[in-house]
């Protein structure tokens, strides 16, 4: 009676095994890409509407990092947040 429990045991534990592998085998895996370097532009760019922007200082992968910016008098300046996040405790 044991050995043949022991025998049904090993099965299920070896069927259970097999369903994980082939379930896992059959899930979409992400492509391993290489990350496109990316070279600074030799000035900022700005992308911009007629009197506000966001100037792009560096990338990360494909996503742009830089500053919100305003045109005053012509001329591109930083935005200063009024409002921000704060920490709750201290």
């Amino acid at each position: 009676m044991t050995r043949k429990l022991t025998i049904v045991a090993a099965v299920w534990i070896v069927s259970i095994l097999l369903a994980g592998l082939l379930g896992y085998a059959q899930a979409a895996q992400p492509p391993q890409l290489a990350p496109v370097p990316r070279t600074p532009a030799p000035s900022p760019a700005v992308l911009s509407g007629n009197d506000i922007g966001f100037r792009v200082d560096q990338w990360q992968g494909n996503q742009p990092l830089g500053t919100l910016v305003i045109k005053v008098n012509g001329e591109w300046v930083p935005v200063k947040e009024s409002m921000g996040l704060h920490r709750l405790t201290q």
